[in-house]
């Protein structure tokens, strides 16, 4: 699962930074194996387009909420709450605001390379811990919404 959480928030990120986006609510969706499915949300303080930031804040939504009964069938991440990349916002004095321009700056990086390279020439350590789930794979198993975001956003610039 928190693989899963992890390649589908990259994804999210990734659309994100491409169309100069920050959102400020993550939300999850859970179905299990009887098709049953429920969804959370939760606010953050700062908006983000940070992979690590959408991934833990999914990742903390999930252990918080789902109580293992039932197989898991599929995860959904989605960030809402949509505002420019630059828009102003207040800082926070408990998290450090260096720590996550380098992240950004990474995530940034590995996007580069990514396109420069492809899916699997950047992959987190997380990731080979589930052979079942290639850089191959999981581009086919990524849904990607055709939306106003197809085209990039029209809106900036």
């Amino acid at each position: 699962v928190k693989m899963a959480f992890y390649m589908l928030s990259e994804t999210v990120a990734t659309r994100l930074r491409e169309n100069h986006f920050a959102g400020s609510i993550i939300e999850i969706y859970v179905r299990d194996n009887d098709l049953m499915g429920f969804t959370r949300h939760h606010k953050i303080p700062v908006p983000t387009n940070i992979s690590d930031e959408i991934a833990r804040n999914a990742m903390a939504l999930f252990l918080a909420n789902y109580r293992w009964h039932k197989p898991i069938r599929g995860v959904g991440v989605r960030v809402a709450g949509l505002k420019g990349e630059n828009y102003p916002y207040q800082l926070d004095l408990f998290n450090s605001e260096e720590r996550r321009e380098k992240q950004l700056a990474a995530d940034r990086a590995v996007d580069e390379i990514r396109k420069r390279f492809g899916t699997a020439a950047v992959q987190r350590g997380l990731m080979y811990f589930g052979p079942d789930i290639t850089p191959r794979k999981r581009q086919e198993q990524t849904i990607h919404p055709h939306s106003y975001l197809e085209r990039g956003n029209l809106t900036m610039g």
